[in-house]
């Protein structure tokens, strides 16, 4: 629902033979976008995980025995095969299909010659929730000539998924709902989703949260922005002999630290 832009917008791409990148956060619907772009469409084969690379190349294979580009006589034979001669063999065999290539994030510098070689032939459409920085790497993202970015849903339309899954008439206090559905669901549908399930069981429980449609701040910039003050103070009282801004400066030095150690396992413990 509400997705039906990015639908059209990757069909069309898909048709004029371009790889693509579908590119979001968890949640926010790239497997869904694509798997709605493909069904119609004849010689898909998809790789739910590309790790570990050996189990992935084994899945492609075994779709392209099942649409009939590799014989069934040779499947055994195709799957023994090392992992370079595999990727090799199954290029031949992807002329002409559309290649879905899922959770990208999770490829490693040692896949690129792989990657590149599954590449060659098919149209390749990528799902990632970030790319992985790599010079090996690098090669294998230039093939993706497009990138279609998924945003979050935009307020009306996270309410129309809401309430497609929930009775209106059913919940005590409508208004409360959608105001909870934008503010705790992000315009993420997987967010939207859980606030759904959860309003079925307990229509009363409008304090729900999930990790999915929750917006993080990253401390990071601000906790180096201020150390660096606090050894900067030091050294400027350092060249000006003032003991009693050093010492301040190393008491706030201290405490910086302590408090840096909370900080971060506090964000671990909510990152679980």
């Amino acid at each position: 629902m509400g997705r039906q832009h990015e639908v059209q917008r990757l069909r069309a791409l898909i048709t004029q033979r371009r790889n693509v990148l579908v590119f979001g956060p968890i949640g926010i619907g790239k497997t869904a976008v694509v798997r709605a772009t493909v069904e119609q469409l004849e010689h898909v084969v998809w790789v739910s995980s590309i790790a570990p690379l050996k189990a992935a190349l084994q899945e492609i294979a075994l779709r392209l025995v099942q649409i009939g580009r590799i014989a069934a006589t040779e499947q055994e034979t195709v799957r023994r095969l090392p992992i370079p001669a595999l990727a090799q063999r199954l290029t031949t065999a992807l002329e002409g299909c559309v290649l879905v290539l899922d959770r990208l994030e999770q490829a490693t510098p040692s896949m690129a010659p792989a990657l590149e070689a599954l590449m060659t032939a098919p149209v390749t459409v990528g799902i990632a929730t970030e790319l992985p920085t790599s010079p090996k790497l690098t090669r294998v993202w230039w093939r993706f000539v497009q990138k279609v970015t998924l945003e979050p849903m935009q307020p009306e339309v996270a309410q129309q998924l809401f309430w497609s899954r929930v009775d209106r008439h059913a919940v005590p206090q409508p208004r409360l709902w959608d105001r909870l559905v934008v503010a705790k669901g992000g315009g993420n549908p997987l967010a939207i989703l859980a606030l759904a399930t959860q309003a079925a069981a307990d229509p009363s429980a409008v304090s729900i949260e999930h990790p999915a449609g929750r917006r993080e701040v990253d401390l990071t910039p601000v906790l180096l922005c201020l150390g660096a003050v606090i050894v900067a103070a030091r050294f400027v009282a350092l060249g000006l002999n003032d003991v009693d801004t050093y010492i301040l400066a190393g008491i706030g030095g201290a405490f910086f630290i302590v408090a840096r150690y909370f900080i971060y396992r506090l964000l671990r413990q909510r990152a679980r």
